[in-house]
């Protein structure tokens, strides 16, 4: 399980830093909805290679729902990091992670001490590896609160994957990209335009698509073979992994917090896995 998790953390923020370049000059929602384009196609040949539409009474109405609500939860996201100091919602928004460690903890399902320990210190070192900035402005409570909701967006969504996953895992997951995929055609329709994509965009798209849809498997994988707080936190790593590449290919100087944030996580995982 661990293995699992932790690969969709490094495929997860491998995605997110070639999204990230990208967006510098493309519509982040049309980045999105392509990058959701390519993944449903994959998920939907998973999805009938093994078992194809059965049982969908149970998972498709759900799916589509979340599909629905994580899109609007990465649109918030957006929205919170343009009108907001970045700094500050980045971190936050990480923290969402943390929801179905609570939910287990409500559940009765509780950790090793060591395992718990190693949790906690994994989604600080995660929050911190976001570059968090106190200093970098006054959030307004419209910024607050649209970042709180993609981070519970976030949160509910890791839940819906782990329970379709019990049974339905390539069902679920390519129900959760059909409804985006639909949301994002809807959007392209009513801003009739692409958001910049070109021709040329087609080789990041496809990277971007396999790897993102690369970690959700690994995630539903990895949710069905241990506690889901556990996976769900292990999966949730990425910003170290895009802070370390930004690092390694951009040149970009990581802050002392960032550092920490780092180095926390690492240990964190540790604890996890010894736990």
């Amino acid at each position: 399980m661990t293995a699992l998790a932790l690969l969709a953390s490094l495929l997860w923020g491998g995605a997110d830093f070639v999204a990230g370049t990208a967006t510098k000059r493309l519509h982040p929602l049309a980045v999105t909805g392509a990058v959701h384009a390519v993944g449903f196609v994959g998920l939907l040949g998973w999805a009938l290679a093994s078992g194809g539409l059965a049982g969908w009474r149970e998972w498709l109405p759900l799916a589509l729902a979340a599909g629905v609500l994580g899109y609007v939860g990465l649109a918030a996201f957006y929205l919170a990091l343009a009108r907001g100091p970045m700094g500050v919602v980045a971190p936050i928004a990480a923290g969402g992670s943390a929801l179905p460690v609570a939910v287990d903890l409500a559940r009765g399902v509780v950790p090793p001490p060591l395992q718990l320990a190693g949790l906690a210190l994994a989604v600080v070192g995660a929050i911190l590896a976001s570059g968090p900035d106190l200093r970098s402005g006054r959030i307004t409570a419209a910024v607050l609160a649209m970042t709180f909701f993609s981070a519970v967006t976030y949160g509910v969504l890791m839940l819906v994957v782990a329970h379709g996953s019990e049974q339905y895992p390539a069902q679920t997951l390519m129900g959760l990209r059909l409804s985006s995929v639909v949301v994002a055609g809807g959007l392209a329709l009513a801003a009739r335009g692409l958001g910049g994509l070109r021709r040329s965009d087609a080789g990041t798209i496809a990277f971007v698509g396999v790897a993102d849809t690369g970690a959700n498997v690994a995630y539903a994988l990895a949710s069905t073979r241990g506690q889901v707080g556990v996976a769900v936190v292990l999966s949730s790593l990425f910003p170290v992994v895009t802070a370390v590449l930004a690092r390694v290919v951009h040149d970009e100087r990581l802050r002392a917090v960032q550092v920490v944030g780092v180095a926390g996580a690492v240990a964190g995982v540790v604890l996890v896995a010894v736990g």
